[in-house]
Formats: C-alpha cells, sequence, structure tokens
C-alpha cells in the first residue's frame, strides 16, 4: 500500500522496548489517520479516507479486532475528519465539511454512542 498509511498498534515496556500488539486491517487506497484512544486502550477511533470518497470517521475495538457499527454518524456526502473523544468513547467531536442542515462550511460534529 504505498503512500497510504495505515494504523498500527505497539505495546511499550516503558524502558527501550516495543511490540507490534494490533492493526486496523488494510485496505487498498484507504488511508487511516488521527487516532485516539479511549483510556482503557480497548477502542480506537481514527479518521480514514479512501481513494475518491468523502472521508469518515471508524471505531476500532482492538481487543476484538473488528470495527465498530456507528449509525449515523458518517449519514453526509462530504468530508469528516480529526476525531477526538472523552475517556470512555461515548462523545466524539469531529470537524465536518458542508454536512446537510449545518449552517457553515466547516463545523463540529457532536455524535454521542
Amino acid at each position: 500500500r504505498p503512500q497510504h498509511p495505515q494504523l498500527i498498534f505497539y505495546g511499550h515496556d516503558g524502558v527501550s522496548a516495543g511490540t507490534k500488539v494490533g492493526e486496523v486491517p488494510a485496505v487498498a487506497k484507504r488511508s487511516d489517520h488521527h487516532p485516539v484512544w479511549t483510556t482503557d486502550g480497548r477502542v480506537c477511533w481514527f479518521a480514514s479516507e479512501a481513494e475518491a470518497e468523502a472521508g469518515v470517521i471508524r471505531a476500532y475495538d482492538r481487543l476484538d479486532q473488528q470495527l465498530l457499527e456507528t449509525p449515523q454518524l458518517n449519514e453526509t456526502p462530504h468530508a469528516q475528519g480529526a476525531p477526538t473523544i472523552n475517556h470512555d468513547g461515548s462523545l466524539l467531536i469531529a470537524e465536518a465539511w458542508s454536512r446537510p442542515q449545518f449552517p457553515g462550511r466547516w463545523d463540529l460534529l457532536r455524535y454521542q454512542r
């Protein structure tokens, strides 16, 4: 996947060594970036952009090794990105471009799980 970032998770011993502990499965021509974690380290929220498609926000459960359903989060024809979350991942804030029924160009989207 040249030029398409992938999220790879590492654990670190706090002194000198790190080891790979997981990853979001790679998809051809898709860039995954701007990861944020719940405080327990289980769920990773991130921005995801496939070529010729609008950017979306995804969530990946590291323990179950699967993408999570995010009903209504990405129901827009326009780009979204740069997620940030509260401690348990139940509240997400992200940038959203020209989302239907919003007044501006770039807005902040608040999503509650």
